[in-house]
């Protein structure tokens, strides 16, 4: 006589419910390949009170490397990035709760690298960075809502280096700001 389940449960309901429970684990950390083909070392997957997926990441050799998933609650995608051994590296996306894309984001090695661009909810770019190795280094352009410039910010390894220009929602320039080496040197109103 079986005191676990009684006489009624068959041997293989019994292997399949201890395989649930052995197995249960790793519903919520790292889902092992034994595919020897396979680049993939594991795939860590855990999930949110409600059973919705939070994350999915990639690893090989223990590090980041692939594609990877963040998740909102309700289960809309919230951050879908590229790594390679532990950097981020590639284009980096984020969504808010309703799937718009806010932001979008280049990466080379771990550092920020490439154009960066910020949205408002309707969709229109906000603002537009160029960075290089984690500097801003470039034309910084923020915008109006109605897709007019607002805004001109010249950077130099980092720093304001240039005329900083402001404008109105109509693209008429209202004040100038002279900066060298990221101080300021000269305001000029328009």
């Amino acid at each position: 006589m079986n005191l676990t389940f009684g006489l009624e449960f068959s041997r293989s309901f019994r292997i399949l419910f201890f395989s649930f429970f052995i197995s249960a684990y790793a519903l919520d950390g790292q889902i092992n390949k034994f595919e020897f083909s396979s680049s993939v070392d594991s795939t860590f997957v855990n999930y949110f009170g409600n059973g919705k997926p939070q994350r999915i990441q990639l690893f090989e050799f223990g590090l980041l490397n692939g594609p990877s998933w963040e998740f909102h609650s309700s289960g809309q995608i919230m951050i879908h990035n590229q790594w390679s051994k532990g950097l981020r590296n590639g284009l980096e996306l984020t969504f808010d709760q309703a799937g718009k894309k806010i932001k979008s984001t280049t990466w080379l090695d771990g550092r920020l690298n490439g154009e960066e661009l910020v949205y408002y909810p309707t969709g229109v770019v906000q603002k537009r960075t160029i960075w290089s190795l984690n500097l801003k280094h470039g034309i910084s352009i923020w915008y109006h809502d109605n897709s007019i410039e607002a805004a001109i910010y010249p950077y130099s390894r980092g720093k304001i280096d240039g005329d900083v220009i402001y404008f109105d929602s109509n693209g008429l320039e209202v004040s100038r700001k002279e900066y060298q080496n990221n101080e300021l040197i000269k305001k000029m109103k328009r």
